[in-house]
């Protein structure tokens, strides 16, 4: 007669995505911004770290921008000041020539103080953790006052997406090898393909 074998199998139901929100800003946390086990949408405020050293940061490179921006203009001023005079003798070409280094030097000055700003807004940004992706979160991993590393990446919460789950079940590979030989030499076979 034929007969149906069944296996009880131990498995466990995993997320189909699983984000782990670490620091990307050294500083102490201020704030837990989200209820433990809720869900969060992607985006969302989850940890405010203090953003004082990083605000200070940015404050200190606009006011390199106005500095540079005031020496560019000097520069420009001197280069168009020097110009009809190197083209009558009146001043060296030597003069004219570092005029005009002097400026290109000012202009990178303004391009690198630029570039400071825009690496000390970022920086300014990363105070403020955000939902990686939408999910449930779980326990915060961090109390307020806790100092948090952006070089060691220090975890701060993980967020599951369980919309669709994951059945990983596990079986041995001997099990498994000893169902595949009895299938091979017909002491078993499979119903309508399922194993």
């Amino acid at each position: 007669t034929t007969v149906t074998l069944d296996t009880e199998l131990s498995g466990r139901l995993q997320p189909i995505r699983e984000a782990q929100v670490v620091a990307r800003a050294t500083g102490v946390v201020q704030k837990r911004l989200f209820t433990e086990g809720s869900y969060v949408k992607q985006g969302q405020p989850l940890f405010q770290i203090d953003n004082a050293p990083y605000v200070a940061n940015l404050e200190t490179a606009q006011a390199s921008l106005a500095t540079a921006q005031a020496n560019l203009a000097k520069a420009n001023a001197d280069v168009t000041r020097y110009r009809p005079l190197v083209q009558a003798n009146a001043i060296s070409k030597q003069e004219f020539d570092a005029a005009i280094a002097q400026q290109r030097l000012a202009s990178a000055q303004v391009k690198s103080a630029n570039a400071a700003i825009k690496t000390a807004k970022i920086n300014v940004g990363y105070a403020y953790v955000t939902a990686p992706i939408a999910g449930h979160i779980g326990k915060a991993l961090v109390t307020e006052g806790a100092l948090v590393s952006q070089t060691t990446g220090t975890p701060l919460a993980l967020i599951q997406q369980t919309d669709s789950l994951y059945v990983d079940l596990s079986q041995s590979a001997a099990t498994v090898l000893k169902l595949r030989q009895a299938m091979a030499s017909g002491q078993l076979q499979t119903i309508e393909g399922q194993v």
